[in-house]
């Protein structure tokens, strides 16, 4: 991972889906937001190009699962000179 940022306020982002935008060393963006008013949480991953390719709803442990994973692999970027990968479908369990 290269990147991580929360969303601007000024974000094209609808204001109830506010998230982290992680770009990874290939171009493709992995976001993981919450809806407040649903209270559901995705996955979304866009190519390079920006055009979403696949989206998912996280269950709390895996949005859980997630969030440790990507504090270990910051963790771990932060002491390496080497990208760090995560594995976002092992990580929560799924393709």
């Amino acid at each position: 991972m290269d990147d991580e940022n929360e969303f601007p306020t000024e974000s094209t982002e609808p204001s109830s889906t506010p998230g982290v935008r992680i770009t990874a060393l290939n171009g493709a963006t992995i976001i993981v937001r919450t809806d407040l008013a649903t209270r559901l949480t995705t996955l979304d991953l866009e190519d390079p190009e920006g055009v979403l390719v696949a989206s998912r709803v996280l269950g709390g442990e895996d949005l859980q699962r997630l969030v440790d994973a990507l504090t270990v692999a910051s963790e771990q970027s932060q002491t390496s000179d080497v990208p760090v990968v995560v594995d976002v479908s092992e990580v929560i369990g799924r393709d």
